[in-house]
């Protein structure tokens, strides 16, 4: 298994294959990541394991609206394809609970996202357009 992902800072944006450590590192001082590193304790380990994934999550979309806005760039997507010769960005759809991008398997996602609330609707594929609207009238402007 090749373990050379990378993820977008959310501060800087700059892409890392270990994120946290990168915040650990460079980012240590902001307000956020402090409230994350004072949660300790065992009770405390799954809620800073859901704020640092939540972070991770949201500076890799914020990172995926520039690559689609620029039409340049590489999208951070959940499991990415084997060839990039039959994929195309607007293949991908991100979760509207997580934010994570994915390529066919949004609804089944959706059904289990961690971060989905208990009373979501079942319009996966629509809500998905709706958090890529600012980039599809960039699209829809060039042609």
């Amino acid at each position: 298994m090749i373990h050379d992902k990378l993820h977008a800072c959310y501060y800087c944006q700059k892409l890392v294959t270990n994120i946290w450590r990168h915040y650990e590192t460079v980012h240590k001082c902001e307000a956020r990541l402090q409230k994350i590193v004072s949660l300790v304790g065992k009770s405390r380990a799954e809620d800073r394991a859901d704020e640092i994934n939540k972070l991770r999550l949201l500076s890799d979309y914020y990172h995926n609206i520039k690559v689609l806005s620029q039409k340049s760039g590489e999208l951070i997507v959940v499991r990415r394809p084997m060839s990039h010769s039959d994929t195309t960005y607007s293949d991908f759809l991100p979760c509207r609970f997580c934010l994570v991008f994915f390529r066919s398997e949004l609804w089944q996602h959706c059904d289990n996202c961690k971060f989905r609330t208990a009373d979501a609707g079942q319009k996966y594929q629509k809500d998905a357009m709706l958090l890529l609207a600012p980039c599809l009238l960039l699209f829809a402007n060039e042609y």
